[in-house]
């Protein structure tokens, strides 16, 4: 149902009329999180693709999941944007993996990850068409990421 109301709030001609009840569907579901339970949420941004000439967009993922009285936030993003992680190699010399894909960010408190002001940001990136260029959109997002981890990444 997330999926579905996210890309129907994407694709909309005025995205700021789905906005606020898409909102409320993901506070939903991050609040019915309890044991072991995950979510998924879709993010990424909208942009111009100079090549094609069209919209396009770059579609990424949050996995959430609920341990106690905090959360995980796990950040995908093993697709084309995966070159401008950094590489594996900066932080443990020996290993072979060159690229991080997925970025956990733990010990979020609930007041922290059901903050509507911060989702609200994320779901624009796709929703609105970004003029800046592609390094400009990551490191907005992970600006947000630095937010909710409430910490450097």
């Amino acid at each position: 149902a997330v999926f579905r109301r996210v890309h129907r709030c994407v694709h909309s001609a005025n995205p700021a009329d789905m906005l606020p009840s898409c909102l409320k569907l993901v506070a939903r579901n991050i609040r019915a999180l309890q044991g072991d339970g995950y979510c998924f949420l879709p993010t990424g941004w909208k942009y111009f693709d100079n090549d094609t000439r069209a919209l396009a967009y770059d579609w990424l993922l949050f996995v959430i999941t609920k341990t106690g009285d905090s959360y995980t936030l796990t950040f995908c993003n093993p697709g084309f944007g995966s070159h401008s992680h950094p590489p594996l190699s900066q932080v443990e010399p020996t290993c072979k993996v060159q690229r991080i894909s997925c970025l956990p960010i733990t010990g979020i408190p609930a007041a922290r990850m059901l903050d509507m002001g911060w989702w609200t940001h994320v779901l624009m990136l796709l929703c609105y068409r970004q003029r800046e260029g592609r390094s400009e959109r990551q490191n907005l997002l992970y600006e947000l990421l630095e937010f909710i981890a409430d910490r450097p990444l």
